[in-house]
């Protein structure tokens, strides 16, 4: 039996088993199945039913499918992303105060870091969409991001921002900048240049996805390697000198 003449949203034959009482109603979404317009399609239906299905006492109306399979591993990972980044940016800034011994220093660092993964994140959606013509990013992308990023670029300011510090011990601040930048800035430089050539090969892939995550993340620690580790950190330091370590104090002078 149609249900409809195909001219909303979706089209729908539907079966009745009088002895069981149970129907099952198969809907044919016109949208992209895969697509945030077909996962909207799922979440009306089942707001729809919400409302009341009239099916009496101890009748239920459920929503399956592939279709709607994806549509609650999206709404999941929305909801876990928050998570994940609260237990993940307090776990690197425990880290980065044990290991800086300072309160300030870690608070910009990880400021940094959370505006490589912006930038990174808008330039890639600008690429996927006005770019290259998709039709966007995939909802699995910001979490993979988010955590590759932080985790590389924490580790990028930690090399540089523990050398200041050592190299501060005995001098001006200004001056272990100087020291630490040149003696480490060759070595993460090529480090960051090798991980992203190694993440952009997923352009070749054949899974958007695939390609998504290598441009992101391939973009993100360009970003992070020569903007934030090479300029934007050592700048930050140097205006703040010795207040970068309080509570400490490292011994040298701004």
């Amino acid at each position: 039996m149609t249900i409809n003449d195909g001219a909303g949203p979706t089209s729908a034959v539907a079966f009745w088993a009088p002895a069981t009482k149970t129907g099952q109603l198969i809907l044919t979404i016109k949208e992209d199945p895969y697509s945030p317009a077909a996962f909207d399609v799922i979440r009306s239906i089942r707001a729809e039913l919400a409302k009341g299905t009239g099916l009496g006492t101890g009748g239920r109306a459920l929503v399956g499918g592939a279709i709607a399979q994806f549509a609650d591993i999206q709404t999941t990972i929305s909801e876990d992303f928050q998570h994940v980044a609260i237990l993940t940016l307090l776990g690197v800034f425990v880290v980065l105060i044990l290991l800086l011994r300072s309160l300030v220093a870690p608070i910009y660092l990880m400021l940094t870091v959370l505006l490589s993964y912006g930038t990174s994140m808008g330039v890639a959606t600008w690429l996927f969409q006005d770019v290259l013509g998709q039709e966007g990013v995939s909802y699995f992308i910001p979490l993979l991001v988010f955590v590759l990023l932080i985790a590389l670029g924490a580790d990028y300011n930690i090399f540089l921002t523990s050398r200041i510090r050592e190299e501060s011990e005995d001098r001006p601040v200004r001056a272990g900048i100087r020291i630490a930048s040149a003696r480490t800035g060759a070595v993460i430089t090529a480090a960051g240049l090798i991980l992203a050539g190694t993440f952009a090969s997923l352009v070749v892939a054949p899974l958007q996805i695939l390609l998504q995550v290598g441009v992101a993340v391939a973009i993100g620690v360009l970003i992070d390697t020569l903007i934030v580790r090479s300029l934007l950190v050592p700048a930050i330091t140097a205006l703040l000198g010795e207040r970068s370590w309080w509570p400490s104090k490292s011994g040298g002078n701004r």
